[in-house]
């Protein structure tokens, strides 16, 4: 299962960390589905094979975690409090947030800077975030999805 648009027949995962369904997918330590994504950016997970970052470990996050805070850019306000979320990186700022939906708008950096020692994963809040970098990013978000739902209907309609 590709899990690319049960619209179109293709049965999607649920990801552990978000209430998402779109975007590439591993499995977890608990025999769950996670968004790369979600694993990279969100704090206190990891991967129990470094170089093939899988499986993704979700178990030593504390359940606590999970539907603490909402998501401030949900599309849906159903599922706000679903999943975890992150903090925008912009210093003192509250805002949080599901990472897909930061990803959906294109609020999700990564530092190219190789001398820095941090993570190299970061995401900011509609506030901080550098809208000439956002732009082009949630255009080819769209673009991805666009092409995925395409892929996805011409597989249902070669399997008919």
């Amino acid at each position: 299962s590709s899990g690319i648009n049960a619209e179109y027949g293709v049965e999607k995962q649920q990801c552990e960390l978000c209430p998402n369904v779109h975007g590439v997918m591993k499995y977890t330590d608990s025999g769950k589905w996670a968004h790369m994504v979600c694993a990279l950016y969100s704090e206190g997970i990891g991967f129990g094979d470094t170089t093939r970052l899988e499986p993704i470990i979700t178990t030593d996050i504390s359940p606590y975690k999970f539907g603490y805070k909402k998501c401030d850019l949900c599309e849906d306000e159903r599922f706000a409090y679903a999943g975890l979320v992150v903090e925008c990186d912009a210093g003192l700022c509250k805002s949080n947030f599901h990472i897909t939906c930061a990803q959906k708008l294109g609020f999700c950096m990564e530092n190219t800077n190789e001398d820095v020692k941090t993570n190299p994963f970061f995401a900011y809040c509609k506030v901080h975030v550098d809208k000439d970098i956002a732009r082009p990013k949630k255009r080819a978000y769209k673009l991805l999805m666009e092409h995925l739902n395409a892929i996805a209907k011409k597989t249902i309609s070669d399997d008919s």
